[in-house]
């Protein structure tokens, strides 16, 4: 899973292009016929990373980008959470979410494109739920597979009967 390339590692790799290239190389590796790459295509790197896949399938991830194979359509985000629908192959799946803000919106995406690529669609879905603040403020989550008609279940931070 590509989720974006920043500065953060600089003191390792020296230079930003070194860093670029050393990260690229993990995409670039892999080569297995049930292989994938889930990318980020909010980042602007996002083209060369998904050219770096030469041998695997692609999927496409975004906070909010329709152009996506996966992404979200946020109906209103707040300091309760997130709501609106996960999009995987133009079937919404309604979510709730105690997580809010676009890094976050960009990692539920990350999640369910790699649930995608390794066979979790179609009839399967993924529930998102939070634990709470951990010590250091963090807040703390899973992901859980159900199962439920393609477009019937719900992925949601909320226990209730509509999970299937």
């Amino acid at each position: 899973v590509f989720t974006n390339i920043t500065r953060d590692h600089l003191d390792f790799h020296k230079s930003f292009g070194s860093y670029k290239e050393a990260k690229k190389q993990f995409f670039e590796r892999l080569n297995t016929p049930e292989g994938f790459a889930a990318i980020n295509i909010d980042d602007p790197a996002a083209a060369e990373f998904i050219n770096a896949c030469h041998a695997v399938r692609v999927i496409r991830y975004s906070a909010t980008d329709s152009k996506a194979d996966v992404y979200l359509e946020i109906d209103s985000h707040d300091f309760d959470g997130t709501r609106g629908r996960l999009v995987i192959s133009d079937t919404r799946w309604p979510f709730e979410s105690p997580l809010w803000g676009e890094f976050n919106h960009a990692n539920l995406a990350a999640i369910a494109a790699a649930a995608c690529g390794t066979g979790l669609e179609g009839a399967d879905g993924l529930m998102l739920e939070g634990e709470g603040d951990s010590e250091d403020g963090e807040v703390l989550g899973h992901v859980t597979l159900f199962q439920g008609g393609a477009g019937q279940g719900t992925a949601t931070g909320q226990k209730d009967d509509r999970r299937r």
